[in-house]
Order: structure tokens, then C-alpha cells, then sequence
């Protein structure tokens, strides 16, 4: 059995959210020698959101139990930071068979943070936390991670219309 909601209990509640990205990364090649190849990246990505709500105290909604101003915040960011170099050796073994070894690795670290708040009893005209009377969620937590992987592998092209190809990957 639903209550029975009013149209402003739909638009008594104040809600927000902000969301900033940021995403920058630079790379490179390289031809040192007409048998290497070489090439790199380095990379940052960023994310931060915040999610509010407010409901000022005396705004009853029939779908809360309150009259008491309420208040939440979700805040999570996520920032990740990225390395990958790699190359290729290509080189004449015989007239009829060419050697490619390719070789690279990428390097990828994270870091995750996010903080959940919620608190009810907000005195008349109070939109902040600290004129909450009781806090009813607190949550934070943290994440790190990283992440090494590296590769090589060796190609035998035989008139270059067979290849034979044997990879490690990490």
C-alpha cells in the first residue's frame, strides 16, 4: 500500500551533482635505426563526481517519514596513471628469412577514493552538515592498484609469406 504523493513531493528535494574529467596523455615514436622501432606513452586520467541532496527541514513528504531537514553526499575519485614503451627489431638473417622480435611493457597504477555521508535532523535554514543532529551513514574507502605486464615476441618470416611467431607475455 503506497502512500499517496503529492507533485511537490517530487520536486521538494534538492539534488545535485558535479562531475570534473580530465584525461591527458603524450606519446612518442622513434626511428633511431632503419632496424628499430620504437614507441611510448605516458597517460592520466581523472575523475571526480559528487552527488548531493537536501531536503530543508519542515518540507514533509509523504514519501519520508521526517520532517527533519535532511542531507547526502556521495564524493568518489578515481585517478589512473599509465606508462607503455615498446619496439621492434626487424633484421636480415639470410636473403629468405627475416627476424622480428617485438618487446614492450605498460606499467598502470590507480587510485580509487569515494565518501558516502548522510545525516537527518538539520535545524531550520541549515543546509550543512555540521547542523546535523544525527549522521546516519559515514562509508569511506580507498582502492590502489598496480599493474606490470611486459611482452616479447619473436617472428620468423621466411619470403615473407610465412610467418612463425613464439610470444612470452607477463
Amino acid at each position: 500500500d503506497q502512500p499517496d504523493q503529492r507533485p511537490a513531493d517530487f520536486f521538494t528535494p534538492k539534488g545535485w551533482s558535479t562531475v570534473v574529467r580530465g584525461l591527458v596523455s603524450v606519446g612518442g615514436n622513434a626511428r633511431p635505426a632503419s632496424w628499430l622501432a620504437l614507441r611510448g606513452t605516458v597517460g592520466v586520467d581523472y575523475i571526480d563526481r559528487t552527488d548531493e541532496s537536501w531536503i530543508r527541514a519542515g518540507d514533509v513528504l509523504n514519501v519520508t517519514p521526517t520532517s527533519d531537514g535532511q542531507r547526502g553526499q556521495y564524493a568518489a575519485n578515481t585517478t589512473t596513471y599509465t606508462v607503455d614503451f615498446g619496439g621492434t627489431v626487424t633484421l636480415p638473417v639470410t636473403n629468405i628469412l627475416t627476424s622480428r622480435t617485438t618487446f614492450g611493457s605498460q606499467y598502470v597504477r590507480g587510485y580509487q577514493r569515494s565518501l558516502a555521508v548522510a545525516a537527518t535532523g538539520l535545524a531550520a535554514g541549515q543546509q550543512s552538515f555540521t547542523g546535523a543532529r544525527t549522521f546516519t551513514k559515514h562509508e569511506e574507502a580507498f582502492n590502489h592498484s598496480a599493474i606490470l605486464g611486459w611482452y616479447i615476441e619473436q617472428t620468423g618470416i621466411l619470403r615473407d609469406r610465412l610467418f612463425m611467431t613464439a610470444a612470452l607475455r607477463q
